[in-house]
């Protein structure tokens, strides 16, 4: 085999290889249906929480004043504590990265658990909870609207 002959056979091999991987499946144009949404880490927009110096939200989808449904991500620096308080609706929650501590009840001194990247938590309506960071936190979080946020003392 010539040494032309060998690289142009390489060159095909590696191209197939790609093409059909599933790299090369992401980097070819998608074919979604009408209404599919994709939101990639790097193109979600970042803003102030309203009232709570330091966290930044991002909606994914819906506006919480609003009834249907709504997706948030919601960063916490690292030292944050908010104390109890309760949402009007069922609280679906991930913790994305970092360590979300948790703990139910108006006593913020009442035991809490620490939480880590990858736990769920489902809280129903009115169920009073306060929450802490040593580091920062990324949750993401859904329900129905309109959401809200109540303190509880």
């Amino acid at each position: 085999m010539t040494l032309t002959l060998r690289a142009s056979s390489i060159a095909v091999f590696v191209t197939l290889a790609i093409a059909t991987s599933p790299l090369g499946a992401n980097q070819q144009s998608t074919n979604r249906p009408g209404g599919v949404v994709v939101f990639k880490t790097a193109e979600i927009q970042w803003t102030d929480y309203p009232n709570r110096p330091g966290v930044k939200l991002a909606m994914i989808e819906g506006d919480l004043n609003k009834a249907g449904p709504f997706m948030m991500r919601v960063k916490f620096p690292a030292g944050y504590k908010l104390g109890p308080h309760m949402h009007p609706g069922i609280e679906h929650t991930m913790v994305l990265s970092g360590k979300l501590r948790l703990g139910y009840g108006k006593d913020e001194s009442a035991p809490s658990e620490a939480l880590p990247a990858g736990t769920v938590i489902v809280t129903p309506p009115n169920t009073v909870h306060f929450l802490a960071t040593e580091e920062e936190t990324i949750v993401q979080t859904h329900g129905i609207g309109p959401w809200g946020s109540t303190a509880v003392k």
